[in-house]
């Protein structure tokens, strides 16, 4: 986890398997621009996020919107605490067809809720 100073983006606070996610100790990135592990289109994209929506609720981002090294698969999610931002981060599990694919995952739980049988009836939902 890391928790960002709001305008700057500096790291303020850091938490957790940092290392092994992201390739980086806590003492390599404390008072550092995020700019040192993370790519000028992710950083714009924190940015864009940070900007146009209040970040109450976390915003996820799935692999590989956040990854950092090739051989890291990476999910993260940004929430806003008071006057900073909290980007936190947790090992994706590629093996997974859905976290590999979330469009096809919301389009099989469509698909498959949209006609069930019941007694040898077909019932169709409508939304």
């Amino acid at each position: 986890m890391l928790v960002l100073d709001n305008d700057t983006f500096e790291v303020l606070q850091v938490a957790g398997d940092l290392i092994g996610l992201l390739g980086a100790s806590p003492d390599e990135l404390l008072g550092q621009s995020i700019s040192t592990i993370f790519h000028s289109r992710q950083i714009e994209n924190l940015h864009s996020l940070s900007a146009n929506l209040s970040l109450l609720k976390p915003r996820h981002m799935l692999d590989p919107q956040m990854r950092v090294a090739a051989d890291r698969p990476l999910d993260a999610s940004l929430h806003r605490s008071d006057e900073a931002l909290v980007l936190e981060f947790e090992e994706a599990d590629i093996t997974d067809r859905f976290a590999a694919d979330p469009l096809a995952a919301v389009q099989e739980m469509i698909e498959g809720s949209s006609l069930f049988g019941v007694g040898g009836n077909d019932f169709i939902l409508a939304a």
